[in-house]
């Protein structure tokens, strides 16, 4: 029995195909043709590829993306928020101002926030 050999270097050679987000005048003709019917037959889809330029798959999953965010929305889900930015490391401190690369900001810029202690290494701009 002969096993199937995958060739790891002709796949890693291959390039990915660059995302095309739709345009605005097509994102408002999806959201439109979306409020008369969000599950268009293969027809409609396919005349909305046509009429706008975009490949029939890309509308497919337009579509398809746009009821799962209808059904997030449905069920109240936010998305997480930005995590907070993380506190400076100390080991900076122990690098003379003119040998950095980079300036920190002086502390006339930066206020300590409401929740964090008064350990200047917590602070953040604000």
């Amino acid at each position: 029995m002969q096993s199937a050999k995958f060739n790891f270097l002709a796949f890693n050679n291959l390039e990915r195909k660059k995302r095309n987000k739709p345009t605005p005048v097509q994102s408002k003709a999806l959201e439109k043709a979306f409020q008369e019917d969000n599950k268009p037959s293969r027809e409609i889809k396919l005349g909305l590829s046509k009429e706008l330029g975009l490949s029939l798959s890309s509308v497919q999953i337009w579509f398809q993306n746009r009821r799962a965010k209808l059904k997030n929305l449905e069920r109240g889900y936010r998305p997480p928020r930005r995590p907070a930015p993380p506190a400076l490391p100390k080991f900076l401190d122990a690098i003379p101002v003119s040998r950095r690369r980079f300036q920190l900001p002086s502390l006339e810029m930066i206020r300590p926030t409401q929740h964090m202690s008064s350990d200047p290494h917590l602070y953040r701009l604000q």
